[in-house]
Parts: structure tokens; sequence; C-alpha cells
């Protein structure tokens, strides 16, 4: 591999390097929008439970629900969009660097030392406790009729 090719792989490992970043920053991002958000809302509903002896009729409950069920799929949605992402730009980046490392050239990237099951188990972790916050948030919902 000639020195022009070493130069283009490094580059593009930069460039991957650097967007891996970026998505994992916008997956902490969503995270802590949306636990916020959530958190917020148990907040709300606690605060209006206790300051109000009105109840809600089933219809008004049921609408919040619903939209508690499309806030937490869409959310999800976009957190495997970005998990997803992440994971194949991890493949390219890995693949870059193994190419270069091959041809026995040292490449300037820093070493990320976690691996694919961490990474998993930390992913499913994380977004499944922000869906139990949002099963709580919804039976609150309900208890407020």
């Amino acid at each position: 591999m000639n020195e022009e090719q070493l130069k283009t792989l490094q580059w593009l490992g930069e460039q991957h390097f650097e967007e891996q970043r970026a998505l994992r920053a916008s997956e902490e991002n969503l995270f802590s929008w949306s636990s916020s958000i959530f958190l917020g809302g148990l907040g709300a509903l606690t605060g209006l439970k206790g300051l109000s002896d009105a109840s809600w009729s089933a219809t008004w409950r049921l609408l919040l629900i619903f939209g508690i069920i499309v806030l937490i799929c869409v959310i999800l949605l976009l957190a495997y969009l970005i998990h997803r992402n992440a994971e194949r730009n991890q493949a390219a980046l890995t693949s870059i660097m193994t190419q270069v490392r091959q041809t026995g050239a040292a490449i300037n990237l820093p070493v990320v030392a976690d691996d694919r099951v961490t990474r998993e188990l930390y992913f499913f972790v994380r977004w499944g406790a922000l869906a139990m916050l949002g099963l709580v948030t919804m039976a609150l919902v309900w208890l407020l009729g």
C-alpha cells in the first residue's frame, strides 16, 4: 500500500472516529432529554394528584396514555437508529484500522476499549429503564381518575 492510500485511510479513520463521537453524544443527549421529560411528567402528575380532588374522564386518561405510548415509541426508534448507525460506523472504523495495521503502519486514532456485548447491554438497560419510566408515567395517568 502506498503512502497516498495510507493517508486516505488515516483521514477516513479520523472521519469515522469523529462521527462515532458525534453519534455517542447524540445518544447521550437523547437519553438526557427523554429522561428529563418523563421525570418532569412524573413530578407534574404526582403534584396534580395531590392538589386536585377532581377526577379525569377515562377518555382523557386514555388519550394521555396513547400520547405517552407514541412518545416512548418515537424515542426508542430514534435511539435504535442512532445505535444502529453507531454500530455500522464502528464496524467501518474497525475495518479501516485493520487495513492500516496489516500494512504495518501506525494509525493515529485513539483506541476505544469497549466490546460489542457491553455496548449492547448498556443500550438495552438504558433504554429499558426509560421505557419503565414511561410505564410508571402511564400508571400515574390512569390513577388520576
